[in-house]
């Protein structure tokens, strides 16, 4: 995984030597602020994990390992992101430390392919659990189309 931070947050992904995910932008859009516009980096910290998740529910397995490093990256204006990079994935989320109740309008997150793939994906449409929705194949750019409209 790399990091680029310009006018945006952006990061590319990769396995090996296949590039899966490039230079994607990132932001989250709250009722006065957007987090990942013009963002000023103060810190970035490095460091791995490995821990042990119950479930509440366990489905197939009692427990899951979870095994990854992780980079927090701190930024003016009272935020962070935090990715986490596993064997299998990747993950990222805002943290903010901003006082006073927040309201999140929308989130920004590009998912740009290289090349074009087929994609198995669930798309909900409503109130459904993931476990009720159907696994859909559409190709990465029919897939990135209908996210855009």
């Amino acid at each position: 995984m790399s990091l680029k931070i310009t006018d945006e947050v952006r990061y590319s992904v990769s396995c090996n030597a296949d590039e899966l995910f490039t230079n994607n932008s990132m932001a989250l859009e709250l009722k006065n602020d957007v987090l990942g516009s013009s963002p000023k980096l103060l810190s970035a910290k490095a460091s791995a994990g490995n821990s042990i998740i119950k479930p509440y529910i366990s489905l197939k397995y009692s427990t899951v390992t979870s095994i990854y490093n992780k980079l927090v990256l701190t930024f003016k204006g009272n935020y962070a992101v935090e990715f986490r990079v596993f064997n299998s994935g990747i993950a990222f989320r805002f943290i903010t430390s901003k006082k006073g109740d927040i309201e999140v309008l929308n989130e920004q997150v590009d998912l740009d392919f290289p090349a074009n793939y087929d994609l198995h994906v669930q798309q909900p449409g409503g109130f459904e659990t993931a476990y009720a929705e159907n696994y859909l194949t559409v190709s990465s750019a029919d897939w990135n189309t209908k996210m855009s409209t």
